[in-house]
């Protein structure tokens, strides 16, 4: 257990480079937080000035990493946030698409409503419920991914065909900590299945993207490979460089 002082000592902020950072809240309560607005405890708004100078050094808008990571090399970008409110999701897509036209995919991950009411490009569904997904509700043209891991069920007979699947987990990842790491010799039989471009997902870094591209991925989706990198527009331009080659 914690007391008040290793309480405060635990959800301790630290610089890390571009931006205040703490391990133990991305590691133990992972997709339940963000930091996308200045939120505190109780709102007690208890920023030291250094802090916030710093904050605000780091992005004029809340949504500039998005639009640097953009010009830096990302050519996809998936909206899986469930916290943000509609219309405010609604806005960053449509931003995403007039700023960048087609340099950028934008994905929609599960909302059919804010996929077919916005302008994304398309639609990430889950293999638990891609067999009842009600596909009339979509707006034409939407690209559809199913996102898949090696034991889910993969049978697509009668039931729409993805157009790109999205494929892991491939390496040990703390958004999946439970989930056994599948390694890179499923690319070719999930390619063979889906007759669809595979994206792999799942602890893929600047180190190690060349060999999954090697391994028969088409692609490569990243989270914290380039979130918890000292540099992540840097990290960014050396990735779509190993992925150009």
């Amino acid at each position: 257990s914690l007391d008040s002082k290793d309480f405060l000592e635990f959800f301790k902020n630290s610089k890390s480079n571009w931006r205040l950072f703490n391990q133990n809240t991305q590691l133990f309560f992972w997709g339940r937080y963000s930091a996308s607005s200045l939120r505190t405890f109780k709102e007690s708004n208890n920023f030291e000035k250094d802090e916030i100078d710093f904050i605000k050094k780091t992005f004029s808008v809340p949504d500039d990493f998005i639009f640097n990571s953009i010009k830096s090399g990302v050519n996809m970008v998936q909206v899986r946030d469930t916290k943000t409110e509609y219309a405010n999701k609604l806005s960053l897509i449509n931003k995403i698409k007039t700023k960048f036209n087609n340099n950028c995919t934008v994905i929609v991950n599960s909302d059919y409503r804010l996929a077919s009411e916005s302008n994304a490009d398309g639609i990430q569904i889950k293999a638990s419920e891609w067999g009842n997904f009600n596909f009339s509700n979509l707006r034409p043209n939407l690209l559809i991914g199913k996102s898949t891991h090696l034991y889910d069920n993969h049978e697509i007979n009668n039931i729409k065909k993805p157009n790109y699947v999205i494929f892991g987990t491939i390496f040990k990842s703390k958004s999946h900590l439970k989930t056994k790491p599948i390694g890179l010799n499923k690319f070719n039989s999930i390619k063979k299945k889906y007759q669809c471009p595979v994206i792999a997902i799942g602890g893929i870094n600047v180190n190690n993207v060349s060999e999954v591209i090697k391994s028969g991925a088409d692609g490569a989706a990243f989270i914290t490979g380039i979130l918890n990198s000292q540099n992540p527009y840097s990290t960014i331009k050396k990735i779509k460089s190993k992925l150009l080659k």
